[in-house]
């Protein structure tokens, strides 16, 4: 765990209430293949979750912004 080899096991490494974590949250295994992670239900960064209608609105809004570019 690096967490705990960085000394940071009190704030990293788990997940649970009170603790740091960037987790993506996935419909299937991608360790049987590799293209489900292609397909997030959603993320959580620092605390704030956000689904997968954010992330598709986030990234084709950066598509249309490079698209225009």
């Amino acid at each position: 765990n690096p967490a705990r080899y960085f000394d940071m096991g009190d704030h990293f490494g788990q997940v649970a209430e009170g603790m740091n974590a960037d987790l993506v949250l996935l419909r299937a295994n991608p360790l049987k293949d590799l293209s489900n992670l292609r397909d997030p239900r959603g993320v959580m960064i620092r605390g704030q979750w956000i689904d997968a209608e954010q992330i598709g609105a986030t990234l084709r809004e950066i598509e249309d912004r490079y698209a225009r570019d």
